[in-house]
C-alpha cells in the first residue's frame, strides 16, 4: 500500500485511487483489514482533492465492504454517502452498484 501512499503524496490522484479500487480481492484473499483500510483513506483523499467523484464513489463501497466482511454492520452509511456521491457525478452506472 506504499505505492498507493506514495502516488498520493506525489499528487498521482488518479493512480491512487486506480490502485485501490483494483486491490479488494488481494485484501480480502489476506485477510488485510487494517491495510485495506488505509489503502481506501488515502485514495479517498485523493478523490476528494481531485474531485474525482465517481472514483471516490467507488471507494466509499469499500468502507462497507470491510464492515460486512468483519461482521461489523452492514456498512449503510458508506453505501448511502457512495449513492449520493454518485448521484452528484450524475453517474447511472454507480447509481445501480
Amino acid at each position: 500500500m506504499a505505492l498507493i501512499e506514495e502516488a498520493y503524496e506525489l499528487g498521482f490522484d488518479d493512480i491512487a485511487i486506480s490502485i485501490a479500487n483494483s486491490l479488494p480481492t488481494y485484501f480480502v484473499i489476506r485477510g488485510t483489514w487494517n491495510e485495506w483500510s488505509a489503502a481506501y483513506e488515502t485514495a479517498s483523499s485523493a478523490a476528494e482533492r481531485s474531485r474525482d467523484l465517481v472514483g471516490l464513489g467507488y471507494l466509499l463501497q469499500g468502507p462497507a465492504n470491510i464492515q460486512r466482511t468483519k461482521g461489523q454492520g452492514t456498512g449503510a452509511l458508506s453505501l448511502k454517502r457512495s449513492l449520493a456521491t454518485f448521484i452528484e457525478a450524475d453517474d447511472a452506472v454507480g447509481r445501480l452498484m
